[in-house]
């Protein structure tokens, strides 16, 4: 006869929360942490704030809990994957650079004695059970570490021409007191055309403590922008500026070079902003010897090949145009200007 299907007349749901029984690799190399549960979990429901990194945890034998931390870090996002996605037990969490950036700074959690602590409701399981915190019984210690083996790369900058100066961003943490411009170009285009090194380089002050970040900036002196935008026709756009670099420009907190940029292969600018700041006068001269001339000092460097001398008026007081006498101000018929120094151009009157 056939077989029939019998119906359950009850359903046991599942009730057993899952439990975190290893800390199974935290990795600086790769930015992130793996932890071991007892039974699939469901990434979806993580809350990362949940899940805390410790440094040297002390803990209270009478109750069983861990009552101070030298350092500790809630997680404060992430991007999850199941390690195998055909059992889902074992979840990788890659850190945000916010997170992997303050882990790295502080000696005290960047080791393999950091410790995970993990709150009730820290990821619940498929049935919606939420998990069994962390105590000292399951306080979990990294079973597997790795140290931050890579070089930072760069990934892409900014020439910022409004505040005069270049934002490199790179792919891990940099320390930007080792920063050394000397081996910084920018070229025009894609094959290392148009080239310029900076010739008036700011360095950093060395005596402050080290700062690592992700990001470097480096000034461009108001020489070197009127040389290059102005007599180079450089860096007018984030499609003609692009960069290369040798490895010592800057370290990474290890003391590793970063990786080159090569003369042949630079990066294009990811982003350039605009000079928007509209030059002012803030001082003049006026030399009236055998060639007459006039020097006028400006807030930033101007381009004196753009400077019309018929458009400047010379008058004998400060009151307006529409209110001088005729007789007691001048406008040059013609004449010649050129740049002096990074903010004074001459014009020679005619």
């Amino acid at each position: 006869s056939a077989a029939s299907a019998t119906q359950a007349t009850s359903v046991e749901t599942d009730k057993q929360p899952p439990q975190a029984v290893a800390f199974t690799h935290f990795s600086l190399d790769n930015n992130t942490i793996r932890v071991l549960f007892d039974e699939p979990v469901d990434t979806s429901t993580l809350l990362y704030a949940q899940f805390e990194l410790l440094s040297d945890p002390i803990h209270n034998t009478t109750n069983r809990t861990i009552f101070q931390a030298d350092r500790r870090l809630p997680l404060s996002g992430g991007t999850p994957s199941y390690v195998n996605g055909d059992d889902k037990l074992e979840v990788e969490i890659v850190l945000t650079r916010e997170d992997a950036r303050a882990i790295k700074r502080d000696e005290r959690l960047s080791g393999n004695a950091s410790h995970l602590l993990i709150s009730a409701n820290a990821v619940k399981d498929p049935a919606g059970n939420d998990i069994v915190a962390s105590n000292f019984t399951y306080l979990l210690q990294a079973g597997g570490f790795d140290v931050d083996a890579s070089v930072p790369r760069l990934e892409g900058f900014v020439f910022d021409a409004n505040a005069s100066q270049l934002l490199l961003t790179f792919s891990d943490l940099v320390n930007s007191q080792s920063v050394d411009p000397s081996t910084l170009q920018l070229h025009s285009d894609l094959h290392g055309n148009g080239s310029y090194s900076l010739e008036n380089l700011i360095f950093p002050d060395r005596t402050v403590l080290q700062r690592l970040d992700y990001d470097i900036t480096i000034p461009v002196s108001a020489e070197d922008l009127i040389s290059i935008q102005i007599l180079m026709d450089l860096a007018t756009n984030k499609d003609n500026v692009f960069v290369s670099f040798n490895g010592t420009l800057a370290e990474d907190l290890d003391g590793r070079f970063v990786a080159s940029v090569l003369e042949t292969a630079p990066l294009r600018a990811k982003d350039f902003v605009l000079d928007t700041i509209a030059p002012q006068v803030v001082a003049f001269d006026l030399d009236l010897d055998a060639v007459p001339s006039l020097t006028m000092y400006f807030s930033e460097a101007v381009n004196p090949l753009r400077l019309v001398p018929r458009r400047l008026t010379l008058q004998q007081s400060n009151s307006s145009l529409s209110v001088a006498p005729m007789a007691a101000k001048y406008t040059p018929t013609g004449g010649s200007a050129s740049q002096n120094s990074s903010f004074s151009t001459s014009v020679t009157l005619v």
